[in-house]
């Protein structure tokens, strides 16, 4: 089947692989075809739309083993489940939760531009997801259990290397009232794997000291200057009377904080004479602003710890490379190293492209 590659680790008795499969084509063409540059969508959202199209077949590939694994993984039909696609963008899962027979789907993304124009895109395609909800952690959460939702799976893509604070996501989602919660999420910044590693240390280091061009439309970023300038500049609008040398290590102790936790240790340090030890990992930064990680890399040791502190059963699936590039002798290679991650069994984490983190919570009845 087109959307589940050989060598890959999905649940091969499932009967919803037919269902999802044959949705998945459906999908593919409908976002191949979809004029979206006549949609009134932001800007970013046309770039992003622009960006995924190049891979498309790939990310339906991830989707259709992730919303299958997960269907069989939440022990009940498609027709009686609640699906979240967190931090959805555009809303492929979504999209593809709703043609695969999901009951419920709720679109999430912390930006609010970013779910209107993903609901202009599924009324385009006459498929809106039953909900659209912007904001954190605790926003969706409050939102699920407010309306009385009983979520049963949770999934994601690309996001949760990018979450500030990791205990407190897990923390509050454990919160959220189900008799069963699947949490599926994806994540390409696998720490495991040595070319990950030197690559995305790479992009760290130019994020940190040189900064990046903002290439995404109108989704206001803080990308124009370096993020320990970023930081210095926080650091100097809060003391003004800091030496520059002081600055200068504030800034760089203060390495993957968030403003509000770089002011706390600012004062702590004017408080005291004693400054925050330098971050434990050597590249790993983030948006001083938002706390968005770039591409924060973790061991995946604590992925695991933090599920099971805040109540989640954890389970680890290596990934897949694309079988589906543009250039044919590509197409060639990466069929071998799947087949050299399955054969690997949990040792192929060191050549999985990403990992799936799985998480699954049941909540007590009450009588």
């Amino acid at each position: 089947m087109k959307y589940f590659p050989r060598f890959t680790d999905y649940p091969k008795e499932s009967r919803y692989l037919n269902i999802v499969n044959d949705s998945a084509e459906v999908l593919e063409g409908k976002l191949r075809n979809l004029n979206y540059q006549e949609l009134p969508v932001s800007d970013y959202c046309k770039r992003y739309y622009t960006y995924d199209l190049r891979k498309i077949t790939f990310m339906l590939q991830a989707y259709s083993v992730m919303l299958t694994s997960a269907i069989e993984l939440s022990r009940k039909e498609a027709s009686e489940l609640t699906l979240l696609d967190h931090g959805a963008g555009v809303g492929i899962l979504s999209l593809l939760a709703k043609l695969s027979g999901i009951k419920t789907v709720i679109h999430q993304d912390i930006d609010p531009i970013i779910s209107t124009d993903a609901r202009i895109i599924a009324d385009e395609f006459g498929m809106p997801a039953e909900h659209y909800v912007s904001g954190e952690t605790r926003d969706f959460v409050e939102y699920v259990n407010r309306n009385n939702l009983n979520l049963n799976i949770l999934g994601s893509r690309n996001v949760i290397e990018h979450i500030y604070d990791l205990d407190d996501f897990f923390r509050e989602t454990s919160k959220i009232e189900s008799n069963r919660l699947v949490l599926y999420l994806n994540t390409t910044a696998n720490a495991q794997n040595p070319l990950t590693n030197i690559y995305t240390k790479r992009l760290q280091r130019i994020y940190e000291h040189e900064g990046f061009c903002e290439e995404w439309g109108s989704r206001k970023r803080d990308k124009k200057n370096a993020s320990i300038e970023v930081r210095k500049k926080i650091i100097k609008d809060h003391i003004s009377t800091l030496a520059e040398i002081e600055v200068e290590k504030l800034a760089s102790s203060t390495r993957g904080k968030r403003k509000d936790d770089i002011l706390k240790c600012v004062d702590d340090y004017m408080a005291t004479g004693v400054m925050a030890p330098a971050p434990p990992h050597p590249t790993n930064t983030c948006d001083p602003h938002t706390g968005s990680w770039f591409e924060h890399l973790l061991p995946i040791n604590d992925y695991q710890r933090l599920m099971e502190k805040n109540g989640f059963e954890y389970f680890l699936k290596n990934g897949f490379y694309n079988t589906s590039y543009p250039q044919w002798y590509l197409n060639l290679i990466t069929p071998i190293v799947n087949c050299e991650i399955k054969l690997l069994s949990t040792s192929g984490i060191f050549l999985a492209p990403f990992v799936s983190i799985i998480g699954i919570k049941t909540f007590p009845t009450t009588s």
